[in-house]
């Protein structure tokens, strides 16, 4: 089942509510054969609540706090043989921003998020623990950017985002920075790019996502991080038509893998006795998007062409490899 629900109030000519949530959940039981069987549970809740206030003609600020569980539990018996994957996330974000019109060349927003998470990840074989991660990590970030417009037909987008997150006690800087140049009335050239970080790490299963997991990385492993840049063009030779065509390319750094070879002791699981590390991979390719707005007859259609690859010391003899997102 899913379930969304949302609430808008308007409490004063200056100030509005938002209070919405989601619920979902899915149940997957495949009975193979006497004493073999397959059964998935997982799913999402997430209840939010944002309030906007207008505190100048030119000043005015979101606050929100939401709070959210993704859960996933896979059992599967062969010939008796019990295997169980269970995963939970539980979270709790405050969220809070301003944009300041400073004049009419420059919009100013910062703001701050605060995220506290309750991790658990356990892994058993045959009723003996395997692995076992509980983590309560805490990320911090504040964030600055201008909206600038730098000549009549050019406008440049400056950000830089901190992030501290309290498991690798480390402080991340984030800068960011995207270009918007009107080439001739109906060409606009754009480009943008920046770093980022992940301090989650997503173990995948091979062609079903029902049984994906989510934990966090401790000291132990360095945390995943990409410089993303895109490139690329809008043409609209008339109010009916657009069409844009964008090239991106992202390069990665410490990504991490399950390491199924690996026995640990279930009791103690730390991030470097679960995971392959040290990984480098990219993503690159092409978007070409082209829709007619106006007329009797609308639509759009897109298309995109990408290739990503990784590689792993210790996997396919050091070669890069395809994995599931190519």
């Amino acid at each position: 089942y899913d379930l969304n629900a949302k609430v808008n109030q308007n409490i004063t000519d200056y100030d509005k509510l938002v209070i919405s949530g989601y619920f979902g959940r899915d149940d997957l039981n495949l009975d193979l054969d006497e004493g073999s069987f397959i059964t998935v549970r997982w799913g999402n809740t997430a209840v939010t609540g944002k309030w906007t206030h207008i505190f100048t003609p030119t000043l005015f600020g979101n606050f929100l706090v939401a709070g959210s569980e993704y859960v996933s539990r896979t059992s599967l018996s062969f010939f008796d043989t019990p295997i169980l994957f269970q995963n939970s996330i539980r979270d709790i974000t405050v969220k809070g921003d301003v944009d300041y019109f400073a004049s009419s060349d420059h919009t100013i927003t910062t703001g701050f998020l605060t995220t506290r998470y309750d991790f658990s990840f356990r892994q058993v074989f045959n009723q003996q623990d395997q692995l076992s991660l509980k983590l309560n990590p805490y990320l911090l970030s504040l964030y600055c950017q201008d909206q600038w417009q730098a000549l009549d037909n050019t406008s440049v987008r400056l950000g830089l985002r901190g992030n501290y997150f309290s498991e690798q006690q480390r402080f991340d800087i984030e800068p960011r920075l995207s270009i918007s140049h009107l080439l001739t009335p109906t060409i606009r050239l754009k480009t943008g790019a920046g770093l980022y970080h992940q301090y989650l790490q997503l173990i995948t299963t091979e062609g079903f996502s029902g049984g994906d997991f989510w934990v966090p990385l401790d000291s132990t492993v360095t945390p995943g991080s990409s410089w993303q840049t895109v490139a690329g063009f809008e043409w609209d030779p008339s109010p009916k038509y657009q069409l844009s065509i964008e090239g991106y390319f992202t390069r990665l750094k410490n990504l991490v893998v399950l390491d199924n070879n690996q026995a640990v002791d279930g009791d103690d699981s730390q991030s470097e006795d679960i995971f392959k590390t040290s990984g480098t991979g990219y993503a690159t390719g092409v978007e070409m998007f082209l829709q007619k707005r106006t007329g009797s007859l609308t639509g759009w259609i897109g298309y995109t062409l990408g290739w990503t690859r990784r590689r792993f010391r210790e996997l396919n003899q050091g070669q890069t490899f395809a994995p599931k997102y190519d």
